[in-house]
């Protein structure tokens, strides 16, 4: 006999902006991601917030984008990693860079976006040498 288990309203979530993200169905992720934002604790806005960026980029909801974004790592190593520092979350992922490049270029700061182009690359080092250490 087979028992299927439901998940709790809610407990899914996570899974379904992943898939959501994947299939490109960025207004319905987006749409998931407000829903799911306010309520979320720090852990899970760490973890959605990437997708939710992405998706919030691609419908142009720049302000809602900036929400997102402000959750991930800036790529700045000279800051204290720590749960509680919001602008340095220690993701350890270039995706905090790299959608701060996009915001400054929005807005104008081609300084600044040049500083986090410069930052993600930098993490992205960091991520592709530990891939390939992995692999090898």
């Amino acid at each position: 006999m087979f028992v299927l288990e439901i998940c709790e309203p809610g407990a899914c979530f996570a899974g379904r902006m992943r898939c959501l993200a994947a299939l490109a169905r960025w207004e319905e992720l987006s749409d998931l991601c407000k829903e799911y934002w306010t309520p979320a604790d720090a852990v899970t806005r760490l973890e959605i917030a990437p997708m939710a960026a992405n998706a919030a980029w691609n419908m142009g909801e720049w302000d809602q984008m900036a929400e997102y974004v402000s959750r991930l790592d800036d790529g700045d190593e000279t800051k204290l990693r720590t749960a509680g520092n919001n602008a340095s979350s220690g993701d350890g992922s270039s995706n905090g860079t790299f959608y701060r490049a996009v915001l400054s270029v929005r807005r104008g700061k081609y300084d600044e976006a040049r500083e986090y182009v410069e930052r993600a690359r930098k993490c992205l080092a960091t991520e592709l040498a530990a891939l390939v250490s992995v692999l090898h």
